[in-house]
């Protein structure tokens, strides 16, 4: 999909799907209600996310290692003519040690993405 620096974003594959589960673990927030323990939750969800034609799920990686995902969803409505809405972040996490230019680096391309695909729903 990109690439930034040392930093490549792709579409997420279920072989990311225990690194992503590790970064949910690691955030503040997550550590409370996340557990790596049984992925099977994570699994089943993962496969209606990719799936779905309105959903990415993309992670970041550097040197072969996962440290950042995020997901974007287009949003369906009636108002304005039936259009197609902006993407709408989800959910992200960067690993702790990576850069917040590359975060930031990691959010531009999957949107730029879902605009395109925006554009031909």
């Amino acid at each position: 999909m990109s690439n930034h620096d040392d930093v490549v974003i792709r579409r997420a594959t279920a072989s990311d799907l225990a690194a992503i589960v590790a970064l949910l673990v690691d955030d503040e927030i997550g550590a409370g209600r996340e557990s790596s323990d049984d992925l099977t939750p994570y699994q089943r969800t993962f496969d209606v996310i990719e799936a779905d034609k309105h959903e990415l799920l993309v992670v970041a990686e550097r040197n072969g290692e996962v440290i950042g995902t995020l997901q974007l969803s287009l949003l369906l409505g009636l108002s304005r003519r039936g259009a197609f809405r902006a993407p709408v972040l989800r959910e992200g996490r960067i690993h702790g040690n990576a850069r917040r230019a590359q975060a930031d680096a990691t959010i531009d391309q999957p949107v730029a993405t879902c605009r395109t695909k925006l554009a031909s729903v």
